[in-house]
């Protein structure tokens, strides 16, 4: 059963959690809806069921209207995540589908990771191959990519977490939507209400278009 907990944010919030350096998905960042996703690459259910949700549905619905920002917030029990935040964080500096395409890989074969044993060494290669697999494919500057992911360099992950907890983030998911505080998984419909009510406010006549399965 999908549980949430909507707070009431001031809008400033909004641009404190809106880092113009991330890679964006869905339309422009002047979109009229903007959606800051605290993630946790290693969360295997909530996170990664909340990213299959949001894509494509929420982009058949809205189109351009929502700009999409994801932040890392690796929990600390998920010893995973954090390598899997550097990685994809390396694709980030060099092309944003190929950051996107490594989250929604890895989102997908989060609780494989590692095999049966969750032998954390074996994650991490899987991790790295993956990503670096993915740096090849889009011919990106695979010495670059690799440098980076051998650095292993969390400050960009660290300054993230800090900010998550300055903006009270204390579990993955947790969503901005134009000042609109979500904890937690969602059902659709009610991402589609807040993100309605945003676009009415605007006075932006919100689309009413079929899902498609």
């Amino acid at each position: 059963m999908a549980q949430f907990r909507e707070l009431d944010m001031p809008l400033t919030t909004l641009t404190s959690a809106s880092d113009e350096t991330r890679p964006g998905r869905g339309g422009p960042s002047t979109a009229p809806v903007r959606v800051v996703v605290f993630d946790d690459l290693e969360c295997p259910f909530f996170c990664a069921r909340l990213n299959q949700t949001l894509f494509p549905d929420l982009l058949n619905r809205y189109g351009n209207q929502v700009h999409f920002v994801y932040q890392d917030m690796p929990l600390d029990e998920h010893l995973r995540a954090v390598r899997a935040a550097v990685d994809t964080n390396c694709l980030a500096k060099y092309s944003a589908p190929a950051y996107w395409e490594a989250v929604d890989q890895i989102h997908k074969v989060s609780s494989d990771l590692g095999g049966p044993e969750r032998i954390l060494a074996k994650a991490n290669e899987e991790i790295d191959a993956m990503v670096l697999g993915i740096a090849n494919q889009r011919q990106l500057d695979v010495s670059a990519m690799d440098a980076c992911v051998a650095k292993q360099d969390a400050g960009v992950i660290k300054q993230s977490q800090v900010e998550a907890e300055t903006l009270g983030v204390v579990r993955t998911p947790t969503l901005f939507i134009n000042g609109v505080k979500i904890e937690g998984a969602v059902p659709l419909p009610f991402l589609f209400q807040i993100i309605d009510d945003a676009l009415r406010s605007q006075g932006i006549q919100f689309p009413v278009v079929a899902i498609t399965k």
